[in-house]
């Protein structure tokens, strides 16, 4: 497309065909997105609410592991149990609760980081 920027002077302008233009528009779409989450306080609430929501269900799949070996442990030598096997199973319950409650404490920290930014 040529377009004239004096009376005798032509000067090359964008030739990108239509088809081009509207999927870069749509990339940059999609970037101005992802900076305004970055920088308009969404980026924080968003990994700390993801890294609570992880830890949450860790802790529940290392509840659910530590019950079935207390099961398995409960029908295979109780009471005169190995006690390496129930320090392990103590100390995989001890890692559930503390997982647990950084799940807690990350989703909170999230809602809070949310709720109290001034921007909103």
């Amino acid at each position: 497309m040529m377009d004239t920027e004096g009376p005798h002077t032509a000067t090359r302008r964008d030739t990108v065909p239509v088809a081009e233009r509207s999927s870069r528009s749509g990339d940059s779409e999609r970037y101005e997105l992802l900076g305004e989450l970055a920088t308009g306080g969404m980026a924080l609430p968003i990994i700390l609410g993801g890294a609570g929501l992880l830890a949450i269900g860790g802790s529940f799949y290392l509840r659910l592991d530590a019950n079935s070996d207390a099961d398995r442990l409960h029908d295979s030598c109780a009471p005169s149990c190995d006690p390496s096997s129930r320090d392990a199973l103590s100390d995989k319950l001890v890692v559930a609760n503390v997982a647990l409650g950084v799940g807690i404490g990350a989703i909170a920290l999230a809602a809070a980081t949310w709720l109290f930014d001034p921007r909103h």
